[in-house]
């Protein structure tokens, strides 16, 4: 329980879509990431870890934000252990990061993110 409580409030106190700083922010997530879980590498090895955190920074100014945090969600999850999760509480989502259209009854993807 304890480590849902840190990883929570940590995580909530970045909102997922009002990064400034993304090396800041980047550095913040993987700090309390090591320091408040019990297990953080059982899953994913630490070189996996931040080979794809650096990943995820170098591409992470040049991306739309949803992609970014996408990307850092598909990590989160890469931790697999069922408490450790990045919320997108208090947000607005006012889009999908992709385009559909109905064409005879049937939903097509029309426009997706590389």
């Amino acid at each position: 329980m304890r480590i849902f409580t840190v990883l929570v409030l940590s995580l909530a106190a970045l909102p997922a879509w009002a990064f400034d700083n993304w090396d800041e922010d980047l550095d913040d997530y993987a700090r309390q990431l090591e320091s408040g879980h019990i297990n953080l590498y059982h899953s994913i090895s630490a070189d996996d870890f931040r080979a794809e955190l650096d990943a995820i920074r170098a591409d992470a100014g040049a991306v739309p934000r949803f992609e970014t945090v996408t990307r850092l969600m598909r990590l989160t999850r890469r931790i697999n252990d069922g408490h450790t999760a990045m919320p997108l509480w208090n947000q607005s989502l006012r889009v999908f990061p992709f385009g559909v259209k109905l064409f005879e009854g049937e939903v097509f993807v029309t426009s997706a993110p590389k």
